[in-house]
């Protein structure tokens, strides 16, 4: 694991051409903008708390819960909560999970808190970026960055994200997104992470469920997901208790990148779908629609050759269009690339 101190200061809104052009063309020509998408900047309330109160959040049900194979996002742990309205029940249609209408998912990113407090400069990464709800540090313990908020209507699910103060008192909703600069012990090294927009929230979030394409959770939706044990979510759902298995290659790519690499996803016109029930992703595949020159490189995965697959080069990089994935985090995920890399290598197929 990784253990690098890491601090946060206050950064500005700051956005490329580039980028701007990637979240409108995501958004209308993928997506569809719906009558509704402005009324949700116009409902987006100024303050976590007055989020909560407004929606009568403590009037629900709180499951906290933990997934088996969490995302990777820049090191930042993550604490998951599922509010659901009081005598309510979740039901299943095959191992997909449906939610009552009033159902509120939160997902706080923090980090865990120096010596000097959060105020100022604010975060440090000790690792644990893959905590079992039982290993989650306690309030006065970590620095929150953000929490993202998915609410259930009747008219679908609803996106907020807010931002959370340096003296942790509140957060502030961020309907336009931010970033904020994060520095490696106290050093002059940094980089920028990223607070998403709704608009980011519609690219990854957008699928299609029962034939109808609308705005989705993505890590709670299906039950193999949820980490079973004793408390919260897994207990309401009666997961049996047994010992969680290492994640494998295809699990990361399944969480990290399917939302978008499946054949109703925002990447469907590449025809690389990462989902573990694809067989085979991208062995022997010619890209078909990466928008990117990597040279030589024929292949999106080449068997026993991650060196040549263009998919290991993709999400190795961060330049700009060339990186995936495309946004969710600025930072190379070495634990991820060593899985991906290690499935390559023992893939025992000759392309042509």
């Amino acid at each position: 694991m990784w253990h690098k101190n890491m601090f946060w200061r206050g950064g500005s809104l700051s956005a490329t051409f580039l980028w701007q052009c990637t979240c409108l063309l995501g958004l209308y020509l993928f997506i569809g903008v719906s009558s509704s998408d402005s009324s949700d900047f116009e409902r987006f309330p100024s303050a976590y708390s007055k989020w909560r109160e407004l929606r009568h959040v403590s009037d629900l049900q709180a499951y906290p819960f933990v997934l088996k194979f969490p995302a990777f996002s820049d090191f930042a742990m993550k604490e998951r909560v599922v509010y659901l309205p009081r005598e309510t029940s979740l039901s299943a249609g095959g191992s997909r999970l449906i939610f009552p209408i009033g159902t509120v998912i939160e997902k706080h990113f923090y980090y865990a808190k120096p010596t000097e407090g959060c105020a100022g400069e604010s975060a440090s990464v000790n690792g644990l970026w893959r905590p079992s709800i039982d290993s989650l540090p306690i309030a006065d313990q970590r620095c929150l960055i953000e929490t993202r908020v998915l609410q259930l209507t009747s008219d679908g699910w609803q996106p907020f994200i807010y931002r959370w103060l340096p003296d942790q008192s509140d957060a502030q909703g961020l309907p336009q997104g931010v970033v904020t600069r994060v520095a490696f012990d106290k050093s002059e090294k940094s980089f920028t992470y990223k607070i998403p927009s709704l608009t980011d929230c519609y690219q990854c979030h957008q699928g299609a469920f029962e034939g109808k394409r609308e705005l989705l959770p993505i890590g709670p939706t299906l039950v193999e997901r949820i980490m079973p044990n004793e408390k919260g979510l897994a207990a309401l759902l009666a997961l049996k208790i047994q010992p969680v298995r290492s994640q494998t290659a295809r699990d990361y790519l399944d969480i990290n990148c399917a939302h978008c690499h499946n054949p109703s996803g925002l990447a469907a016109s590449s025809g690389l779908f990462l989902r573990t029930i694809d067989k085979e992703p991208g062995v022997c595949k010619r890209p078909l629609a990466t928008g990117v020159d990597f040279g030589n490189l024929k292949y999106d995965v080449v068997p026993g050759a991650p060196e040549k697959s263009i998919l290991l080069s993709r999400m190795a990089s961060r330049q700009g269009v060339a990186q995936m994935p495309e946004i969710g985090n600025v930072l190379v995920d070495p634990e991820g690339l060593a899985l991906v890399s290690d499935w390559i290598k023992k893939l025992d197929i000759k392309c042509p």
